[in-house]
């Protein structure tokens, strides 16, 4: 095989790819290398490398990984990726992934240096890292406009309601709703990268409408939601506690809501009504109904039926499980 030959392989490569001998003196330098440290070939063969392509600050290191392999044949560097810091021809410091491998050629030990230069790797890693601080920076705004306007017509709703003798319950319907629009709100805001647990959305989008935290019980193992599932439940939630205590099970203090939900080919979800007394059954073609019977259909591929009686409302959900977190 000739040397030409040899050359027009290393040349081809994607990576730079430097040769040394046991001294530090560069024995190899193919023609990606060329181009990433700005040197020719010819002008940087058996010159030592520490100084043409190592920062001044990483030499002393270099040379101390360099002693300490020739004592013990072992180095921390060799046969491992790391990131390090290295130099250009003018000076410039670039970051680079850098894979030492040792060998013997004649009995002379040598070492190869695959590198790869990261410049554009980097680049877009921090120019990723800035967007997701603005990002944050813009949701914290929002969050906090958003919590001040809710606060605001709270504030005005009850003020309203209380100077009002004949809209009063509308007053207090709204009000209710705004207490539990800020609560899902708040669990919005502050919801984990793994997803917002189903268990608390049930809970706090039914508080505001209870006369007593008896009223609710929940079932369920730990089941979480992505923001698409999250935000289509607290659409459904905020619904059928509404309806609750307008027309349903907690009108009244001793009435109650039976949660449920059970994991297996798909999630299936209950909600069921035990009221005082009987309810009006004639309410169930309202929008707030077609809303129930809509949004798990739509926005994430799932059944519904709902059976309104007037023993209470009984909710039934099939939702594919691919619409939540679940462990494996």
């Amino acid at each position: 095989m000739s040397t030409q030959f040899l050359q027009s392989i290393l040349d081809s490569a994607l990576d730079a790819l430097i040769a040394i001998d046991e001294p530090g003196r560069i024995v190899e330098f193919n023609a990606v290398a060329e181009r990433m440290f700005g040197y020719d070939r010819n002008e940087v063969l058996g010159k030592p490398m520490a100084e043409l392509i190592i920062p001044d600050e990483l030499r002393d290191a270099h040379h101390a990984g360099m002693n300490h392999y020739q004592a013990t044949g072992e180095g921390p560097v060799l046969n491992n990726r790391v990131k390090i810091t290295a130099m250009r021809s003018g000076g410039e410091s670039f970051p680079i992934e850098l894979y030492v491998v040792p060998f013997e050629d004649d009995e002379n030990k040598l070492f190869t240096a695959t590198i790869r230069d990261l410049t554009d790797e980097v680049n877009r890693e921090q120019e990723l890292e800035r967007l997701l601080k603005e990002e944050t920076l813009l949701r914290r705004e929002l969050d906090h406009r958003v919590k001040n306007n809710l606060g605001q017509i709270l504030v005005m709703c009850r003020q309203a309601m209380a100077r009002s003798t004949t809209d009063r319950g509308c007053f207090e319907d709204f009000s209710n709703r705004l207490v539990a629009m800020a609560s899902i709100h708040d669990l919005f805001s502050s919801m984990e990268s793994d997803g917002l647990v189903l268990s608390t959305l049930v809970r706090k989008g039914c508080e505001p409408y209870l006369k007593h935290a008896d009223q609710l019980q929940i079932e369920g193992p730990e089941l979480r939601m992505p923001p698409k599932t999250a935000m289509t439940f607290s659409v459904v939630i905020n619904e059928l506690a509404t309806n609750a205590a307008k027309h349903g099970a907690i009108r009244s203090e001793d009435g109650r809501i039976s949660v449920r939900w059970a994991i297996g080919d798909e999630v299936a979800f209950h909600w069921e009504e035990y009221p005082e007394d009987s309810i009006e059954t004639t309410i169930e073609q309202s929008f707030g109904f077609q809303l129930l019977e809509s949004m798990i259909p739509y926005e994430l591929g799932g059944s519904v039926t709902t059976e309104m009686e007037a023993s209470g409302l009984i909710y039934r959900a099939s939702i594919p499980t691919n619409q939540f977190e679940l462990e494996d």
